[in-house]
């Protein structure tokens, strides 16, 4: 069943008795939401290894067929080392001109994981396209939310905290800072937050959410996300693994790696490229024969 059973059990639960909408929304992007410290902290008793943090993947088959050949690749190296192999999905894997029916994307989500023997979970996001949900149109936040999709694909709560004995993963909701939503969850979210980042770790802190603190782009961050990073998250982690911007960037701010690895629908900016944390080090990785110089699909 895999190390994330304790999720796949206390999240049913949570499904099952979270029928009411949270802060008088009537849409069910939050409608899932677990509550609770225990239940969005987990302590998985191995190694996370090699992590691949996919940004952005885009809706062309050419971007993707591209990002998961090279991530396979990367994977029997892991295999072949001894490692264990991670992806988590932080970009936007739903569009509004994407798929549009729950086979289709059921289908799409299932072909994350496994990539090989070694890969232990696909952890996956709602990106900035979460929005949908509030029209009712999300397939992800209705469908997996919670919940395991197969034995290794997970999506956690909004917020939750993954401790492996190497690394520990910080997973935000960032689309409450970009496009006000309810301010009841976004203080549930940094409290859970504030626990997490009060203890002290030997490993290394990363905070992943969808949208970036600091990027090239000429989109940038609102007040209220940089008031957070500011308050709750400054000094306290080692980096931040975000996508949306659709590029291939890092940089060193704060104290803090930074790194956009949003390397699908607009791709003029830079070649296609993912985030690997590895043991022997951490950085963009360029995906081998994967550069698309026109942009192929202009969707935010």
């Amino acid at each position: 069943m895999g190390i994330f059973k304790k999720i796949g059990q206390y999240a049913a639960i949570g499904i099952g008795t979270a029928g009411l909408a949270i802060g008088g929304w009537s849409g069910v992007h939050f409608k899932h939401e677990v509550k609770g410290f225990d239940s969005n902290y987990h302590v998985i008793k191995e190694k996370a290894g090699i992590v691949a943090v996919v940004g952005d993947p885009g809706l062309m088959s050419k971007q993707r067929s591209a990002v998961f050949a090279d991530l396979k690749a990367l994977c029997f190296e892991a295999m072949e080392s001894g490692q264990n192999f991670n992806t988590i999905h932080n970009g936007d894997l739903e569009y509004p001109n994407g798929t549009t029916d729950d086979n289709g994307h059921d289908a799409y989500i299932k072909s994350l994981w496994p990539l090989c023997p070694a890969h232990r979970h696909a952890i996956i996001q709602l990106g900035n396209h979460g929005l949908l949900a509030f029209k009712g149109q999300s397939y992800m936040a209705k469908r997996y939310h919670g919940k395991p999709v197969s034995p290794g694909i997970v999506m956690p709560n909004y917020y939750a905290a993954l401790e492996f004995e190497d690394q520990l993963f910080l997973l935000n909701e960032s689309t409450i800072y970009d496009a006000w939503l309810d301010p009841a969850i976004e203080s549930r979210q940094e409290a859970f937050d504030d626990a997490v980042l009060k203890k002290s770790y030997s490993i290394p802190v990363n905070y992943v959410a969808h949208h970036p603190f600091y990027t090239p782009s000429k989109r940038k961050p609102t007040k209220d996300y940089l008031r957070f990073y500011n308050k709750h998250l400054k000094g306290k982690i080692s980096r931040v693994l975000a996508a949306h911007d659709h590029l291939a960037w890092e940089s060193y701010v704060d104290g803090i790696y930074h790194s956009v690895s949003g390397m699908g629908a607009k791709t003029t900016m830079g070649p296609l490229a993912y985030v690997v944390i590895s043991p022997s080090g951490t950085g963009l990785r360029h995906v081998t024969g994967g550069e698309i110089t026109k942009a192929e699909e202009d969707e935010e």
